[in-house]
C-alpha cells in the first residue's frame, strides 16, 4: 500500500523535450545487398508542439544524392518519416517510426519505399542538443518488382 501511495505521488518523468525544436544532421541508411551501397541523407527534424514534454511526435525530411566513381550512374532518394516516442528518458528516446519516400539505387529500378521501424536517439550527458540515433526497420520497395529487406540506419543531429 505504501508503494502504491509513493508511485501515485511521484512527479512526472523528466524527458528530452523536443517540442518545437529543429534538428539538422546526417542520416545513413544501410541498404544491405544494394548495388553501389546506400545513400547518406541530409536530415531535417521538427518536433511538433504537443501538450506534454513526455510526448514527442517528430516529422523528419530526408534527402540524399550520390554518384558512383565513373560518374555513369547515380543514386538518390528522399522522403518523410513520422516518429513517435514510445519511451522517453532523460537522455534517451525509444520511438516507433514510419518512412515513406522514393529511392533510386545504382543501376536499379526506381521504387516507392515504405519503412516501418523502431529506434533510439541518445543525447550524451553534457551535450543536450546533440542526438545520436540508431534504427532498424523493414524496407518495402514497390517498383517493377516488390522487394523487402532489413534496414538498419545511423544518424547524428544537432537540435536548435
Amino acid at each position: 500500500m505504501l508503494l502504491l501511495s509513493l508511485l501515485a505521488l511521484s512527479a512526472d518523468a523528466q524527458a528530452k523535450d523536443l517540442r518545437s525544436r529543429i534538428g539538422v544532421g546526417l542520416y545513413q541508411p544501410i541498404d544491405i545487398g544494394t548495388k553501389g551501397g546506400s545513400l547518406t541523407m541530409i536530415s531535417l527534424r521538427y518536433g511538433l508542439p504537443l501538450a506534454k514534454p513526455t510526448q514527442n511526435l517528430i516529422l523528419e525530411l530526408d534527402a540524399g544524392f550520390r554518384v558512383d566513381a565513373s560518374l555513369a550512374e547515380a543514386g538518390y532518394g528522399g522522403g518523410l518519416r513520422v516518429l513517435y516516442a514510445l519511451v522517453v528518458e532523460d537522455n534517451l528516446n525509444f520511438y516507433g517510426s514510419v518512412y515513406g519516400g522514393y529511392q533510386q539505387n545504382f543501376g536499379g529500378d526506381p521504387a516507392a519505399r515504405v519503412t516501418p521501424g523502431v529506434g533510439v536517439e541518445f543525447f550524451p550527458f553534457g551535450l543536450d542538443n546533440l542526438g545520436i540515433s540508431a534504427d532498424i526497420g523493414l524496407n518495402l520497395d514497390f517498383g517493377k518488382d516488390v522487394h523487402f529487406g532489413t534496414a538498419p540506419a545511423l544518424g547524428v543531429r544537432y537540435y536548435f
